[in-house]
């Protein structure tokens, strides 16, 4: 039931953010959110993103234990294209 809530959580709050279909704004995001468990050593985490726009947003956000987020960066397309040119540049 832990499992659902949370699946439900991060699937709301993520769509709240308002990237939208290919990163061009609206309200659904997310289609869906699925979380499993499974036996594995402590010292590894599984975790797979499947995305249809990653070329066009990336950015970071922190999941608290309170199922709270908050939005570290959001970057464009044209801000990651400048970042990796002004890297290429760089002695």
């Amino acid at each position: 039931m832990k499992t659902a809530l949370m699946e439900q959580l991060l699937k709301d709050g993520l769509n709240e953010i308002g990237i939208g279909p290919q990163g061009l704004t609206g309200n659904s995001s997310v289609m869906g959110v699925n979380i499993e468990s499974s036996v594995r050593p402590p010292s590894t985490i599984g975790a797979a993103v499947s995305t249809g726009c990653w070329a066009h947003r990336l950015g970071k956000i922190r999941i608290n234990a309170d199922l709270s987020y908050e939005i570290l960066e959001i970057w464009s397309l044209k801000e990651i294209s400048r970042a990796s040119h002004a890297e290429s540049l760089s002695p």
